[in-house]
């Protein structure tokens, strides 16, 4: 396989089927593969993998790929794996760098938060008017993901190709989180559906709420040509160790309130009440009072 040592990925798992730590082991072992195929010469990722459907690995710098190449959903359209040559692909430590066109989405004074209740966005990309493009999730949920960082960065479309010819073509919703060299660092917000409108009455109804104002759930579309380079990641979510360090029963203390605590040696029963916090007055047993002192010596710590 492309010259690679298999005896890796020959092994079998240690971990039972079905199990969290079986899944971070698919997932290691995901990871590794395509590490491997980032350090040869031409990279033999193809690009378009990044709209392939399905669950993502967690691990930052790979989220923009499937866990698995098996799937059973149906070829999208166009073909993400039969996509014309797009350039080489580059593996770096914040993602995948590729190239393909896309919309850079200009707001238009409707509020960002409340987009993830829209089933969908559509904006025009001239002044015109003329043209316009509608997008819809792709995911199985009729909304957009409610996700804080839609207020918090600059919003784009990755598509596969230019012009959308067809009825609806994968497509990715992304948050750019800066520009660098030229290259757009972005995490996949949602797998979409993109759509050019060719409806009459609806170009005509989109364009009279325009011009009246009523942008509502409207922006618009700034056009990226194919040369635009992406390095995408996903939403980075916490590995299974960090997961299970969370689950930990502990009694957290803010720092403020750590300060605002002043523990008597000689009385453990007694804590003074705190001018800025009024944390508490009395602590009543000694359980409680040793409670509070580990918690404290845990956030010293």
């Amino acid at each position: 396989m492309l010259n690679q040592d298999t005896e890796y990925f020959a092994k079998p798992a240690k971990s039972k089927e079905g199990t969290d730590e079986h899944q971070q082991e698919c997932d290691d072992r995901m990871v590794e593969l395509l590490s491997r195929f980032a350090a040869m010469s031409p990279c033999p990722i193809p690009p378009g993998m990044i709209f392939l459907p399905g669950p993502r690995l967690s691990k930052k710098g790979y989220g923009w790929a499937p866990r698995s190449w098996l799937s059973s959903h149906e070829i999208d359209s166009p073909d993400p794996l039969s996509l014309p040559d797009q350039g080489n692909t580059r593996l770096n430590t914040e993602g995948l760098e590729v190239q393909f066109p896309g919309f850079l989405l200009h707001d238009l004074g409707f509020d960002r938060k409340e987009l993830w209740m829209r089933e969908e966005i559509y904006f025009p990309t001239d002044s015109t008017l003329l043209e316009w493009y509608c997008v819809k999730p792709a995911q199985d949920t009729t909304h957009f993901p409610k996700d804080q960082r839609l207020a918090r960065h600059d919003l784009a479309i990755i598509v596969s190709r230019m012009p959308v010819v067809d009825i609806k073509e994968t497509a990715l919703f992304v948050a750019v989180k800066r520009i660098f060299g030229g290259i757009r660092d972005v995490e996949i917000l949602n797998r979409v559906w993109i759509s050019r409108a060719e409806n009459p009455e609806t170009m005509r109804h989109w364009s009279d709420k325009h011009r009246e104002g009523h942008h509502e759930a409207m922006s618009a579309g700034e056009r990226l040509p194919p040369t635009t380079t992406w390095c995408v990641d996903g939403p980075i979510q916490p590995d299974l160790e960090t997961m299970k360090r969370k689950k930990k029963p502990s009694l957290q203390v803010s720092r403020a309130t750590q300060t605002s605590i002043s523990l008597d040696e000689e009385e453990p029963k007694r804590l003074k009440r705190s001018k800025t916090t009024g944390f508490l007055e009395t602590v009543k047993d000694l359980k409680d009072w040793l409670s509070v002192r580990k918690a404290t010596k845990e956030v010293a710590d």
